[in-house]
């Protein structure tokens, strides 16, 4: 039998703030089949781990929607960071560019 753990994790979005959340750890479960032409045979399964948010973000003031829809999907990528490395990698790429004339 799974207990119910109450934990507090960091938040998704900033990593600074600690949100409270409820946790179920996932568990296996057995069923055997009960025939004559296969005993000992059965099944094996796998419940899903279960993560139920009970608090907003204190730091960045993320609500449990926001913060349940990004612990589901992920979050999404900062936009300047991705434009940083862009440039990053094109400047990265002239300069070999010219070091093999």
């Amino acid at each position: 039998m799974t207990q119910i753990q109450s934990e507090e994790i960091p938040c998704p979005f900033c990593g600074v703030g600690k949100i409270t959340c409820d946790h179920i750890p996932s568990a296996w479960s057995f069923k055997a089949k009960r025939t004559k032409t296969l005993p000992g045979s059965g099944t094996a399964s796998k419940s899903a781990e279960v993560w139920d948010v009970k608090s907003g973000c204190p730091n960045c003031g993320k609500s449990i929607d926001e913060i349940k829809k990004a612990m589901k999907e992920g979050t999404p990528p900062d936009k300047e960071k991705l434009k940083q490395r862009y440039n990053e990698i094109m400047k990265l790429k002239e300069e070999m560019k010219k070091e093999k004339k």
